[in-house]
């Protein structure tokens, strides 16, 4: 769904709240670490950087679902606070 501004961001704080536990995988325009870092903070699994390849999409939501997370070989992806 597309939804404006930080309102997404609310919309995935307020579903995780109330005990929401699906798989949320966020797009913006923005590729900046601060953008990607507000939505894992918000709840979402992570932020791609538009447009999304729908086929790269695909894959990461099948690895998401089979195996609850992504890759991180590097040890680089950051926690929420």
């Amino acid at each position: 769904m597309a939804v404006a501004g930080h309102e997404g961001q609310t919309l995935v704080q307020t579903l995780r709240a109330a005990g929401a536990n699906a798989i949320c995988i966020a797009t913006s325009p923005d590729p900046s670490p601060d953008v990607r870092q507000r939505w894992r903070v918000a709840g979402a699994a992570l932020c791609l950087t538009k447009p999304v390849n729908p086929a790269i999409l695909g894959a990461i939501a099948r690895q998401l679902v089979t195996q609850g997370h992504l890759p991180d070989p590097l040890g680089i992806r950051s926690t929420p606070s």
